[in-house]
């Protein structure tokens, strides 16, 4: 079949869309454009998987995978609110940082 791409008025869009919903299913294929958008998407996913580019996991992979990196960022957080809770954090301002950043690029440039 060939393709085709109309922009319609939309005051004569249903009289279009009408018309050619006359003719066989066969014969002419209304195709959308988010039609033509997946139909991309889903070849380049096919190419990619043809060539061995994709790695597929199962539902219990990827759901170990991500308690797995929870826990581990959960950790840390916990860690990190222990801290401050306990008064072992230290806290500098805007201001300190900058000056303390300044200061450690000029020992490091000359």
């Amino acid at each position: 079949m060939e393709t085709i791409h109309l922009k319609v008025n939309p005051k004569v869009y249903d009289h279009v869309m009408w018309l050619l919903k006359q003719f066989d299913r066969n014969d002419v294929e209304i195709v959308s454009e988010e039609f033509l958008k997946n139909k991309a998407e889903l070849e380049e996913v096919l190419r990619l998987s043809d060539s061995g580019q994709l790695t597929y996991y199962t539902v219990d992979e990827v759901e170990k995978m991500t308690s797995e990196k929870f826990l581990t960022e959960k950790a840390e957080l916990d860690e990190n609110l222990r801290k401050i809770d306990s008064g072992e954090a230290t806290f500098i301002s805007l201001e300190e940082f900058e000056k303390e950043t300044e200061e450690l690029l000029k020992r490091y440039e000359g």
